[in-house]
């Protein structure tokens, strides 16, 4: 990590600097060895030249904002310590790991809080503490930090034996608030310590295969083991990488081979194993006594096999997980700036083959106790009418958790879905949100099931998928929320103004389209004023509340009934006739809404009525349409409510008289004069008055 720094700071030129003023002998190879070890000696010299040498350019110190030496300078350290999911945890797990790679110091962390950890360390007798070591240690805290893509906020150096001090204590704090932006960073850190983890793998299996590709070693192992032992035909039957079961030959064709693996006529045969699996079998084509005494260099054989495909199976693993995160990073970088759960979902469909590898996937949501399907890849088009129609009744249970299944293992509506598509297996795992199970990802494959039922690592893959799922879809449902909010009223939960105008808009647009009527009736309550004063607002609002079910369940599903304020609705309908039809929905609203209402705290139900004004046909804009059916309202009102007028231009005219009277007569008392004064002119230009509420 030193020569890391150094490198990135001052180039190749500073790493020559470097090993010359410590007079190190060593060359760069060695050091960046993670096996080889250096004396206090050795390390101090080279502290105390690359702090000189740092000096104006951020010091040791540096070495705690330099993010990429702390993932690529040991990959498969940082690899253990991420696994283990936070600072915290993976700190206190490894406790004596600062210690083995220290052994000069006695190094011991503590937890200072939930984002605050403390080490103390204290040099072994015979080493003198050196600033540049104090330095340099406690600059390498932060690394552990963002390893988990966290925020350092602050790194202090409380007490040091430079000083004086009995021991040397250092702190770190950090920002611990978990959002997109965390898990974006968290799953860059594992996308960039994967691919150096790829990267040295890949030396590895370099210096094994001898830069030939895996195929050919294992080629190569069967003709040598030919050459070297006295039998007429060897197989090496392995599980490949990519492909299930491979046959290698020599001296026996691979029908021929199948034939013999078959039958087993009890020919010599050796494990290909390693520690950490077993991948098949070397047989020897001859009778077992005529090669008993070769079995050793069988066994060989078969340990060099196992060997290369370790290597090889690593080398996937490794590119798996560089492929996983990286599908991971982009799938956290687009569900930052998703606004619906129907963008969720579709992103997560096309992220699942990425990440699980596998030829179909879905995403199912639940609502009303049904598993849907929101979104789906991959499914033949015969298939895509079905999955629009499922519904899964889930009940209440809430234990959801990962299953893989063969196609043998589902149940008969899953069989036939999946023989449908031509698949053999299938993994679903819950997407939670708060304890509640509120989806399920599907993958599934049409070949090889053990891609899906043996894949131990599967599962993990699966929950990082819904992990990043469950921020973005927290976060999508709490702005689908704020939304509705907006846009309607909080007491009855229809829409508020807003909404009625945009919606208001968007019928006359169509009606200028299609050319149907479009209607707007202003309902205003009678005598709701009085039933507020005398039996109170909260039996006005269960009032409000139960004549606002009413209505809309009076219309139709293409009609929108909205709240204006108070005690005034609006319902906007598109009629094919501006008269029968429109004459009807008002009689029929006039009827719901006059029927007895019972309240729990009152002994006798209220009765109420309403009138209504209506607006209908073409106009400028919305704003006009509500402006005309609410002058309606007046003449409605003044023919004795409980009824409904429909808007002349005439109404308007009348209006704007009494309107004009009622201003003189209001300046004429004003102004203490006998006579009415001249009444400003009340026409202004500008858009018309969108009505508020009034009380009845």
């Amino acid at each position: 990590m030193l020569l890391g720094l150094v490198r990135s700071r001052l180039g190749e030129a500073g790493v020559t600097a470097l090993l010359t003023g410590a007079e190190e002998t060593r060359d760069v190879e060695l050091l960046g060895d993670d096996t080889s070890w250096s004396s206090y000696g050795q390390f101090r010299r080279l502290l105390e030249v690359a702090g000189a040498l740092l000096v104006d350019a951020g010091g040791l110190q540096a070495i705690g904002e330099a993010e990429e030496l702390g993932r690529t300078s040991s990959p498969e350290i940082a690899h253990v310590l991420v696994q283990f999911g936070s600072p915290i945890a993976a700190t206190m797990a490894m406790r004596d790991l600062p210690n083995s790679i220290y052994p000069i110091m006695n190094i011991e962390p503590q937890v200072g809080g939930p984002a605050h950890l403390v080490w103390r360390r204290r040099l072994a007798a015979g080493f003198e503490p050196f600033p540049e070591l104090c330095t340099f240690v406690t600059a390498l805290m932060p690394q552990l930090v963002r390893l988990f893509g966290l925020r350092v906020l602050a790194v202090e150096e409380v007490a040091c034996q430079c000083r004086g001090d009995a021991e040397c204590i250092s702190e770190v704090r950090w920002d611990e608030t978990e959002d997109l932006t965390v898990q974006l960073n968290l799953m860059r850190t594992r996308m960039e310590i994967a691919e150096s983890r790829l990267a040295a793998f890949q030396d590895n299996v370099k210096d094994i295969v001898s830069d030939d590709a895996l195929d050919a070693v294992l080629r190569r192992i069967v003709r040598s083991a030919a050459r070297s032992m006295h039998a007429p035909g060897f197989i090496l039957a392995v599980e490949s990488v990519t492909d299930g079961i491979q046959l290698y030959t020599d001296g026996v064709t691979v029908e021929e081979a199948e034939r013999l693996l078959a039958h087993d006529p009890g020919y010599v045969s050796v494990d290909v194993e390693s520690r950490h699996r077993r991948y098949g079998r070397l047989v020897a084509v001859a009778p077992a006594a005529s090669v008993s005494h070769e079995q050793a260099a069988l066994h060989s054989y078969a340990r060099l096999a196992a060997t290369a495909l370790d290597s090889a199976f690593a080398l996937e693993q490794a590119r798996r997980e560089a492929q996983t995160a990286q599908a991971l990073l982009q799938l956290s970088t687009s569900l930052a700036a998703l606004t619906s759960v129907e963008e969720l979902a579709s992103r997560l469909a096309d992220a699942i083959p990425d990440v699980v590898d596998c030829d179909c996937s879905a995403v199912l949501l639940i609502s009303d106790g049904f598993a849907r399907v929101a979104a789906h890849r991959g499914y033949p088009d015969d298939v895509v009418d079905e999955l629009a129609k499922l519904a899964i009744p889930m009940g209440t249970r809430s234990d959801y958790h990962f299953q893989s299944r063969t196609l043998e293992e589902m149940s008969s509506l899953g069989r036939e879905l999946m023989q449908a598509s031509g698949l053999r297996a299938i993994a679903t795992a819950p997407l939670t949100v708060d304890g509640a199970t509120v989806g399920i990802l599907v993958g599934s494959v049409r070949r090889d099931a053990d891609r899906i039922v043996a894949d131990s690592s599967l599962k993990q893959r699966f929950a990082g998928l819904a992990g990043q799922a469950t921020v973005a879809l927290r976060n999508s449902r709490l702005l689908e929320q704020i939304r509705h909010q907006s846009l309607h009223d909080p007491l009855t939960g229809l829409p508020n103004r807003a909404l009625i105008l945009d919606r208001a808009e968007q019928m006359l647009s169509r009606g200028r389209r299609s050319h149907t009527a479009p209607c707007a009736l202003f309902i205003d309550l009678d005598g709701f004023k009085e039933i507020n004063d005398t039996l109170g607002h909260d039996v006005g609002d269960q009032l409000l509340q139960e004549l606002a079910g009413r209505l809309k369940g009076t219309l139709r599903a293409e009609d929108t009934a909205g709240r204006l304020g108070g005690d005034e609705f609006v319902v906007l309908v598109e009629c094919g006739s501006a008269d029968a039809e429109l004459h009807a929905i008002a009689e029929r609203i006039l009827a719901v809404l006059r029927e007895p209402v019972r309240i729990a705290s009152l002994e006798r139900p209220l009765a109420v009525s309403a009138s209504i004004g209506i607006a209908v046909g073409e106009r400028a804009c919305a704003a006009d349409m509500l402006r005309d059916a609410d002058i309606a309202v007046y003449d409605a009102k003044a023919a004795g409510k409980g009824c409904y007028r429909v808007f002349a231009p005439e109404m308007a005219l009348a209006m704007a008289a009494r309107a004009e009277l009622g201003q003189r007569l209001f300046l004429a008392d004003q102004c203490g004069s006998s006579q009415p004064a001249a009444a400003p002119d009340l026409v202004k230009s500008g858009p018309p008055r969108v009505p508020g509420p009034r009380r009845s």
